[in-house]
């Protein structure tokens, strides 16, 4: 148990290192997307099958990043806060739930060209609401994979569809606030110009 929240810990102060030197950096923008999400396997709390019947919400993020000098791969990291709403029947009952969550991201961005990014990033939320997070000692953080793409239809301003996936914890009762996958769709705005277009401007 200590050597499993030792690691948790050591890849939290490398997200929050990582997030501190880039955003040193060059760019900067902000992002918004409806979310929906489900599990890909029937949830179960105390052996009682909860049957889930929508997982919706909305998430906003600001962004920092840094291009790398005469490369197309920007190094992008992520701030942000989610919101999700889900409704579900269990033991004959329909409840309804809320969840609010903070996120913290780090990754990388490969741009194909002016136009399309595609990118890949891992993301550190808390795992719990905020009481329970406070008194709380074990699975205080979830650790997902993501990955998206960005379409420019101005310059400045994209188009964007990604895919998150949660690696750890898996626990039923998380994943009744907080679905396993996620698809959102939505826009970014880039409020500074790139790194590469800043020198090259100068």
């Amino acid at each position: 148990m200590q050597n499993s929240n030792l690691y948790k810990w050591l890849i939290t102060s490398i997200f929050i290192g990582l997030s501190s030197y880039i955003f040193a950096q060059y760019t900067l923008g902000i992002s918004g997307s409806y979310s929906f999400g489900a599990n890909s396997s029937p949830i179960q709390i105390t052996h009682q099958k909860v049957d889930q019947k929508w997982h919706q919400g909305y998430q906003f993020n600001l962004w920092n990043g840094y291009q790398l000098p005469n490369h197309p791969i920007e190094i992008t990291s992520r701030l942000g806060v989610k919101k999700l709403s889900s409704r579900g029947v269990l033991k004959e009952q329909t409840f309804t739930t809320e969840a609010y969550k903070f996120q913290l991201g780090a990754g990388a961005l490969y741009q194909f060209d002016s136009t399309i990014n595609i990118g890949a990033l891992f993301v550190l939320e808390n795992n719990l609401d905020a009481d329970q997070f406070i008194s709380q000692t074990a699975d205080l953080f979830r650790y997902s994979f993501q990955v998206e793409s960005s379409y420019f239809i101005w310059k400045g301003l994209a188009v964007r569809a990604l895919y998150s996936i949660a690696l750890s914890p898996l626990s039923g009762h998380y994943l009744v606030t907080n679905p396993q996958h996620q698809l959102a769709v939505g826009a970014v705005s880039y409020t500074h110009l790139r790194a590469h277009e800043t020198v090259l401007d100068l």
